[in-house]
């Protein structure tokens, strides 16, 4: 098509339409290309600021350019297909003033908002390490309120400039192109340069797909993940959420191994471990429990658990005298409001994105609250937080609770928009406690000043360490610490201390850039889901004190109750954590992004990604950082792993089914 400006309408309506749509081409040209050039300005600023290398010389600054080039690939493209988008629907629009009044000004509104998202998409990266998606607001439900302190350090006065000027780019650019002489000659680009300016794209994308496959193979590379345009990843999320049409293709394979869970099921008349041969107790078992359920607690930050830094100074004087700690021990999923139920009904949460706790009405398998209450204990459930979050409190108030604390009715100072401080919950506990404290009684002590962001009103300690979040954790550990040494004082003084089983873990872990993961819902690293277990009470003290063999929060609650000499229901999956090693796995799954099945199988640990079937296999033993992925080659042993997996997915898909979840679910038309 030719770039000569039309200066006079056609004689015949063929020919006027003809006209009309030249003047349109033309319109749409001095819009677009600039428009297009200035946010892919913003968007490949964006991702150089992410690309953090360093660079001294020549050719390291072209390296740099290099990959830059490679990891921009992607937002190119999204440019071509919204510009290309925006021609299509110009081009219909044009046809009618009044649509062209309309549409002109969405179009520019389009290029505006992809830029606001480019920049917010920067901050998400360097908070998150992650994309953003339409999972992970799925994942914060309705409690979206409760983000504001994590957020509010980030924005920061740079970032709100950018977000503000930065978006503004490609409409000074259209503007400076509107008025430039050479943009009132004619377009810039006719049907040719279109064609052509396509074809350079294409070949371009394909060029830094191909490059990618071959030199960064590994999808989780960081390069590989700074290089997914965010507003694609954006729109294909809202998509996956709008059709449920999520990727459970381990399940289509047919070919799983379900046998370490058909093998757990126990008959009504089990009888509880500790009451086996071999299994006896040092002395008169514990009247009363306090779970205290730390809040992001991964066990590599303890010095219990061996961190150099003094963390739990207080723990590593008690722990050796007075009580077990459990050296490999996994939360069941790093996502709490999955997590919580692993620990209470001491069975797996669906895994997918579906929550029980939010769904409850149909979930008919008994917490230990409830279990306990019918053996006349008390029960109560306290958090610094706020159980509402995600339903959470209709999940448990039914559940034999008889008193509920959280930060909505716990008389005390904000610490953040997360909920009050640790110790203000601590001492609501206690006066319930004192309340009557003649009767056996269960507590859920949930703590949360580990919670980012980290607000602790503990006077910083000086840690060794440079990633302010990490220093202001690790202070948050050592106030948590001294809060639990302080509390089982206040136990000691009301002379019930060696009257109530003390349960020390963590909800999840949390990852401070290792394997590039940031929070911890993400993956399924050490750092995400090994965490400290530990159990205080004379009568456990003929044990042995470390326990190594891998354990599993579904096995918390039925060891309680065996220690009280209590049967646990027959549905619950968990099992004795003092049992004898049998050789089985422990499971774990994540649902951030994307899901990912685990197991911990001895010295060996497996994910499989779902979303892409690649996987992951780690000798701890020998690497415990989880450097080197040995998937390549031990393929037997992941073949093996992978059909474990599958069959838990199934086993637990069927189990659900059973007892309260959905039965139309993601799990169930993938199965099917």
């Amino acid at each position: 098509m030719s770039t000569q400006t039309l200066s006079a309408p056609a004689q015949s309506p063929a020919r006027a339409q003809a006209f009309a749509l030249g003047v349109c081409w033309q319109g749409v040209c001095r819009d677009l290309f600039p428009l297009s050039v200035g946010l892919t300005f913003v968007l490949a600023g964006v991702k150089a600021a992410l690309l953090p290398y360093h660079v001294d010389t020549v050719g390291e600054f072209v390296r740099w350019v290099l990959r830059w080039g490679i990891v921009c690939a992607d937002d190119v493209a999204f440019v071509a297909l919204l510009a290309v988008a925006c021609a299509g629907i110009s081009l219909v629009a044009g046809r009618w003033k009044w649509s062209r009044r309309i549409w002109r000004p969405t179009m520019f509104l389009a290029f505006y908002g992809s830029g606001v998202f480019a920049v917010f998409s920067y901050g998400f990266y360097q908070v998150m390490l992650q994309p953003f998606t339409i999972r992970l607001m799925t994942l914060v439900g309705d409690g979206g309120w409760a983000l504001s302190s994590s957020i509010a350090p980030y924005l920061t006065a740079p970032m709100v400039t950018a977000l503000v000027l930065a978006p503004l780019v490609p409409l000074a650019l259209s503007a400076i192109g509107r008025w430039s002489a050479l943009m009132k000659r004619g377009a810039p680009v006719g049907l040719r340069g279109v064609v052509l300016c396509t074809g350079l794209v294409v070949v371009y994308c394909g060029v830094a797909h191909g490059y990618r496959a071959a030199r960064w193979p590994e999808p989780r590379r960081w390069e590989n993940r700074i290089a997914i345009n965010p507003h694609l990843e954006l729109l294909t999320s809202c998509i996956e959420e709008l059709t449920d049409s999520d990727s459970w293709t381990v399940l289509n394979a047919g070919d799983y191994d379900m046998s370490d869970f058909t093998s757990r099921e126990r008959p009504a008349d089990a009888q509880p471990a500790l009451n086996l041969p071999g299994w006896e107790l040092a002395g008169p078992r514990p009247k009363n429990v306090v779970i205290f359920y730390l809040e992001s607690i991964a066990a590599e930050y303890m010095s219990l658990y061996g961190n150099t830094e003094p963390t739990t100074p207080n723990l590593d004087r008690i722990v050796p005298e007075k009580g077990i700690m459990f050296d490999n021990f996994y939360i069941s999923s790093p996502y709490s409001c999955k997590a919580i139920v692993a620990l209470l009904a001491a069975v797996y949460d669906r895994l997918d994105w579906k929550l029980i706790v939010s769904n409850p009405e149909r979930f008919d398998v008994p917490l230990i609250s409830e279990v306990l209450k019918q053996h006349g204990f008390r029960t109560c459930f306290a958090h610094a937080g706020y159980f509402s979050w995600r339903g959470r409190d209709k999940f448990l108030r039914p559940r034999g609770c008889d008193m509920m604390l959280d930060a909505q009715n716990i008389p005390a100072e904000h610490i953040s928009s997360w909920g009050v401080g640790d110790v203000p919950m601590m001492q609501a506990t206690l006066d319930w406690i004192d309340a009557d404290k003649d009767k056996p009684f269960f507590a859920l002590v949930y703590t949360l000043e580990t919670h980012h962001p980290y607000a602790t009103p503990h006077e910083p300690f000086d840690f060794k360490v440079k990633d302010p979040d990490l220093k202001n954790y690790m202070n948050g550990l050592r106030a948590t610490d001294e809060r639990i040494a302080w509390y089982m004082q206040e136990l000691e003084k009301r002379g019930i201390l060696d009257d109530t089983l003390i349960v020390i873990l963590g909800d999840n872990g949390e990852s401070f850039g290792q394997h590039n993961q940031r929070m911890h819902n993400f993956c399924l690293y050490q750092s995400n889901v090994h965490v400290p277990l530990i159990m205080i009470h004379p009568s456990l003290l003929n044990q042995k004190r470390r326990q190594t063999g891998p354990r599993e929060q579904i096995d918390v609650s039925p060891t309680i109750l065996d220690i009280l000499d209590i049967p646990s229901p027959p549905v619950w999956q968990g099992r004795n954590a003092f049992r004898r090693d049998d050789g089985r796995p422990t499971y774990f799954f994540c649902i951030g992004n994307y899901v990912i099945l685990g197991l911990r199988d001895r010295d060996w640990k497996y994910h499989f990604y779902v979303n892409d079937g690649s996987e992951e296999l780690f000798d701890l033993a020998a690497d415990p950082g989880e450097n080197d992925n040995l998937a390549e080659k031990h393929p037997d042993r992941c073949r093996d792993y992978r059909r474990r997996v599958a069959g838990w997915a199934k086993y637990q898909r069927e189990f659900l089914e059973k007892h309260g979840s959905e039965s139309t679910n993601t799990l169930t038309r993938a199965a099917n």
